[in-house]
């Protein structure tokens, strides 16, 4: 008999601890699966797509080869019952690691315009990655997905031509995709010509994607194009309490256009709506977005909460009042941001429209051109509203700053336009509009704005007249001041980079390019072709890279055309050879 000692009950407390964590870990198991698959569901013997939904278990990873995927007994192409991830793109090797490559392999979920493509059942955590999911198609919420107190990523997928489509007086939601009660995170993926449409109910909500819950929405790097329903054609996040909203990096384009797969069209906010939710969006584009009513490209109905927007360009969106931004009861900041050409369908309206006793902050903002035949304002402040701007650009407009009866505007820091960027007025309607001293006329001399560049030139009456209100950063992510102040507008202009020295540096072979104004972004062509392997170190520096590639395309004691672009359009030109 063994001696019970500590040291012995310890070892077999670490054995049995052992054996719970190997069950664990056996317990999450790769699934390989093929759209004709009919094995076991190894990498050497794929199975189907329902056998392994059927066969997994928590934790589990199913990668999918490229083909089509169509229709189970239930009635949709996948039902998810446990947490797990799908994984698109696998190239359907019989041994190694697994290679992944969803342009190459597409794996593809086809509701084939008759079923729900996902369904994903409650309490779960799921990960859908790389893979298409299109012509999904349901009575109800989600054509795309459906999830229901579970939290789903998407990452690097792409949702097309999905409907939600219903009969009455229920409501429509999510054409790509619906959630209830759950959390959502969307990256890098594309939203594509979805619908959500009813016959005869009041507010189809959400074309791309739908989500009703107290939880967190994210949403990354995505695409949002051709996208169509009543409340938000591309997004509709809405809340009884609580939850948040964060968008980056993404596009909004061409929402409400009715080109979706439905027969669907928008009635308000083209881009975004989103009701009782906090939401911050930084570096976003919403353009040629429509609403046939009001909010062409974001509706905000808020109750007191602060709807912020920091780097975001809105150009060429439409609705019959609203064109831009609307609020209802919220509170506005936005930031380092560009409004320009943005129009009613009829009678003048404004880029930001404040309603029902809304609030805005608006600071370092670009108006320009928001207007049609009839006219258009800058800001428009209704229902004891207010409007507060600094450091702003307000150029051709019908009426630059238009309060209405018991609202109020004040602003400081204004460039007014002249010439053909005059307002016909800069202030105007029956309520309060105060202007401050901090205030110039002159030309705004934006870079290219026939065809979208809002940037300013040096010449611009704007540079250098600002004033220091903290923010510190501009609608490029460049430092702001960067002469004697900040200048008025979303942008701040910077000379054009200067080159000094070019530096050859070996193990590994590199240059180092050293001078000033190089800016968070530039970008290198040598001899036309675009260098993409660099590193940014300061304004000061830039470090070619690439090793015996970089030293093909700069060879030794050979004559070479360098180009460096920053963001807002400077660059400097330079031949250049090492000896």
């Amino acid at each position: 008999m063994g001696r019970d000692t500590k040291r012995g009950r310890g070892r077999w407390a670490w054995a049995a601890m052992a054996m719970c964590l190997l069950g664990t870990a056996a317990r999450a198991a790769d699934w390989f699966v093929t759209p004709s698959g009919s094995g076991g569901g190894s990498q050497g013997s794929p199975c189907s797509l329902q056998t392994a939904l059927n066969s997994a278990g928590g934790g589990d990873v199913l990668y999918l080869a490229g083909g089509t995927y169509m229709g189970d007994m239930s009635g949709n192409v996948a039902l998810i019952s446990h947490s797990l991830s799908l994984l698109g793109g696998w190239d359907g090797a019989a041994s190694g690691t697994p290679v992944r490559d969803p342009g190459a392999h597409p794996s593809i979920l086809d509701g084939e315009g008759v079923r729900r493509c996902i369904v994903v059942n409650t309490g779960l955590s799921v990960v859908l990655d790389g893979l298409t999911v299109q012509n999904g198609y349901v009575e109800g919420e989600g054509g795309g997905v459906y999830a229901y107190g579970s939290n789903l990523t998407v990452q690097n997928c792409r949702f097309e031509s999905n409907y939600a489509f219903i009969t009455g007086s229920t409501n429509a939601y999510g054409g790509g995709i619906r959630l209830v009660n759950g959390n959502l995170t969307a990256r890098d993926s594309f939203f594509l010509f979805n619908d959500a449409y009813c016959n005869g109910c009041s507010a189809p909500r959400g074309g791309g994607i739908s989500v009703s819950s107290q939880g967190s929405v994210v949403i990354e790097d995505c695409e949002f194009q051709g996208n169509d329903s009543w409340l938000g054609g591309g997004l509709d996040v809405y809340s009884t309490g609580g939850g948040s909203l964060l968008i980056e990096d993404s596009l909004f384009l061409q929402n409400g256009l009715s080109t979706s797969v439905g027969i669907g069209t928008t009635g308000y906010a083209g881009g975004v709506y989103m009701a009782g939710v906090p939401a911050t969006l930084t570096g976003c584009v919403f353009r040629e977005n429509e609403a046939g009513n009001d909010a062409g490209a974001i509706r905000a109905v808020g109750g007191g909460l602060t709807f912020t927007v920091d780097r975001c360009w809105f150009l060429d969106n439409e609705g019959y009042s609203a064109p831009g931004i609307q609020v209802l009861s919220g509170t506005l900041v936005l930031t380092n941001s560009v409004l320009a050409r943005n129009r009613s369908g009829w009678f003048p309206q404004a880029a930001v429209n404040l309603l029902s006793n809304s609030e805005a902050l608006l600071d370092h903002v670009t108006f320009s051109e928001n207007r049609n035949e009839n006219g258009g304002y800058a800001v428009e402040t209704e229902g004891e509203s207010t409007a507060s701007l600094e450091n702003v650009i307000v150029a051709g407009h019908s009426v630059g700053l238009f309060a209405n009866s018991m609202t109020t505007i004040t602003a400081d820091g204004v460039l007014w336009g002249t010439g053909a960027w005059a307002n016909d007025a800069e202030t105007g309607g029956s309520g309060t509009v105060t202007v401050g001293s901090t205030t110039v006329s002159g030309d705004p001399a934006f870079l290219d704005p026939a065809n979208g560049d809002y940037h300013i030139g040096s010449s611009s009456a704007a540079v250098d007249h600002g004033i220091d209100s903290g923010v510190h950063h501009d609608i490029d992510g460049n430092p702001r001041p960067i002469g004697a102040t900040v200048d008025l507008g979303a942008d701040e202009y910077a000379p054009p980079p200067v080159v000094t020295s070019i530096l050859k540096k070996v193990n590994p072979f590199r240059f180092i390019v050293n001078g000033s104004n190089l800016q968070e972004g530039i970008r290198v062509y040598i001899n036309g072709v675009e260098w993409n392997n660099l590193t940014r170190k300061s304004a000061a520096k830039v470090v070619l890279k690439g090793g015996a590639a970089l030293k093909a395309a700069l060879p030794k004691n050979t004559a070479a055309t360098l180009r460096f672009v920053n963001p807002d359009g400077g660059e400097a030109t330079l031949n250049w050879q090492w000896p």
